[in-house]
């Protein structure tokens, strides 16, 4: 594993037109780093790949063209300090937060846990209980559509079936797994994707409603 894995699913909305060029400059770039470099050590690297490629330093309002990033149209080959300060940089954080969280979750107790019981899992199973899991998601969104806050009551027993149902199914979800969990859900694009199949946001507040469970 190397660090394009960070860069794989792209943002859907950018600052200029340049700045996918720029995402998948780095990504290839990227390819030929480890995954293990600190969230220090990832900005510094962006930065020092932006001043190479523009000559210029990145800032909250830096606007620079880069003419190997123009492909046409207004704002063509621009990169916005902006939007890489603001979004593009900590999403890119928050993503290998993410796969350290992964990392460090295979070495526990927890994990041998599951893998011993996932082993004997039959398809059906399998299937079945992920569909109960997934059902709990459901139920998140429905709260979170019907306007309750995630510090609501229902939201509230929701986190505690959740819990309890990852207990029962997978490994015993002590609360600092849980806490692990909900940034994970939010952190980690591929848990978001799945979650918010079931409304745009609900990644957000299932993670948000752990953190309050958790009193963090």
């Amino acid at each position: 594993m190397n660090l394009s894995e960070i860069f794989e699913t792209e943002p859907k909305q950018w600052g200029f037109r340049g700045d996918p060029y720029f995402w998948r400059y780095l990504k290839e770039k990227a390819r030929k780093m480890p995954i293990t470099i600190s969230e220090a050590e990832l900005e510094d690297w962006i930065k020092k790949e932006h001043r190479e490629v523009s000559g210029k330093e990145m800032t909250d309002c830096s606007i620079v063209r880069v003419e190997q990033f123009a492909h046409g149209g207004m704002s063509s080959g621009g990169i916005s300090g902006q939007w890489w300060t603001e979004d593009g940089i900590p999403l890119l954080v928050s993503r290998l937060r993410a796969n350290e969280a992964k990392d460090r979750w295979r070495q526990t107790k927890a994990y041998a846990e599951y893998s011993a019981k996932a082993k004997n899992w039959s398809k059906e199973q399998t299937e079945e209980i992920n569909a109960g899991l997934d059902d709990i998601f459901a139920n998140f969104s429905k709260c979170m559509k019907a306007g309750l806050n995630y510090d609501s009551q229902e939201a509230q027993a929701l986190v505690t079936k959740l819990q309890e149902y990852i207990t029962e199914n997978f490994y015993t979800c002590t609360k600092d797994i849980l806490a692990g969990l909900g940034q994970m859900y939010t952190a980690d694009e591929r848990f978001r994707k799945n979650i918010d199949r079931h409304a745009e946001g609900t990644a957000d507040y299932v993670g948000t409603a752990i953190s309050c469970y958790c009193g963090e």
